[in-house]
């Protein structure tokens, strides 16, 4: 961990000065919270509280370019309007393995989606603690209150959405007044993770609503990072689903605006016909990857989304006619002859799972069948001694 050290001490020294970084408050936890500002302020002293005195506890960290005095340098990333993107670190002792998860909030393709994306003005590092501290409460993955989830014992880091690109821009494109950077930054951020998880049994890749179409394109290259046989990935509420379903105007404008192109695999040729082709592309891998997508039947967001397609992409059509259960079931069949891909759907108009959105359904949420999706997750993470099966309708 020592590049992270290096990171987290700057914060721990800096942070009532102008580093950017931030600290949640203690709020009595899981895990041995000491307060920053009795922390010393020598680097021995620093580390003799393991580590640096953050277990348990949200860090914010801004990658704007800054070399640290090991030689780190962080970035630079950036956010649609310019402005340095940037982890937020939650760390624990009890397990070595990690969790990335990437946060969600739209993208901005045209006026109309760039009104309701997330973050368009950067991070702001007091309202993302803000939040974050709730959503490590409200039931979700990133809960360590619950007993259920398999996660909840590992390291977390937690990817702010401020790119308005599904964390897929190259920086090859942009506007005049935005820029799309998601998976370059990502880029970025391995680069410090890699090594600072170098121990990692395990990394689950996810993500809600845009996150979870993030983490996906982002598969690829955290996969060579960590290695190929320990990063695994849940897709949270944002189904690619196959070409007849995925308007090609629509598909087209994504690549256009975000430079989606420039991410893709360049040994996967059918990626740059239909995005849908990504999956099957990942599915193939050696050793094979386990991939997971959840999904309501009736997510209002989503349909809301595709409906772009039904006005030849000048605006959201008649999203409640449009077909995402069917288009859910083309993705079964289409991805039919592989055991590594499971999905988990629930007949509901509400979007996300893993406990992001305020109306979100919760890690705890039961399938027909009576599985529950936390027990879904960890059966995906566990491979052996455990059957893990599509779920829902």
């Amino acid at each position: 961990m020592k590049r992270l050290v290096a990171v987290l001490l700057f914060c721990a020294v800096a942070v009532q000065g102008t580093s950017g970084c931030a600290v949640e408050p203690s709020s009595g936890a899981m895990g041995a919270q000491e307060d920053l500002s009795e922390a010393p302020a020598d680097i021995a002293g620093i580390l003799g509280i393991p580590p640096l005195g953050l277990l348990y506890r949200w860090v914010y960290v801004p990658f704007d370019g800054r070399r640290l005095h090991d030689g780190t340098v962080l970035g630079p990333t950036y956010c649609m309007n310019g402005s340095p993107a940037g982890l937020a670190f939650n760390l624990s002792q009890a397990s070595s393995s990690l969790l990335i998860f990437l946060e969600g909030g739209g993208a901005c393709w045209d006026e109309t989606s760039c009104a309701h994306v997330g973050r368009p003005d950067g991070i702001d590092s007091t309202e993302l603690l803000e939040s974050l501290a709730r959503t490590s409460e409200n039931g979700g993955i990133l809960d360590r209150g619950l007993a259920q989830s398999p996660v909840r014992d590992w390291s977390f880091v937690y990817v702010p959405y401020c790119s308005g690109d599904f964390h897929g821009g190259t920086g090859t494109v942009g506007r005049e007044d935005r820029v799309h950077f998601g998976h370059a930054n990502m880029a970025a951020f391995l680069e410090l993770l890699v090594e600072t998880f170098a121990d990692a049994d395990q990394v689950l890749l996810t993500g809600s609503s845009a996150g979870g179409i993030g983490a996906l394109f982002n598969f690829e290259q955290t996969r060579t990072a960590f290695g190929p046989d320990r990063v695994y990935h849940v897709n949270d509420a944002a189904p690619v689903l196959p070409s007849e379903h995925l308007s090609r105007c629509l598909e087209q404008q994504w690549r256009d605006t975000f430079g989606l192109d420039d991410m893709l695999p360049e040994d996967c040729d059918g990626c740059r016909d239909h995005l849908f082709n990504l999956i099957p592309h990942l599915l193939d891998q050696d050793p094979r990857p386990r991939l997971g997508l959840t999904s309501g039947t009736r997510d209002l967001v989503i349909r809301w989304f595709y409906s772009w397609g039904q006005t030849d992409c000048t605006g959201p059509g008649r999203w409640w006619t449009f077909d995402l259960a069917g288009g859910l079931d083309d993705v079964r069949s289409e991805l039919a002859e592989y055991d590594n891909f499971r999905t988990f759907y629930v007949d509901t108009w509400l979007h996300t799972f893993l406990g992001y959105g305020g109306r979100d359904l919760g890690f705890q949420t039961t399938s027909p069948d009576g599985v529950v999706l936390s027990d879904w997750v960890g059966c995906l993470l566990q491979e052996t001694d455990c059957t893990w099966e599509h779920e829902g309708p």
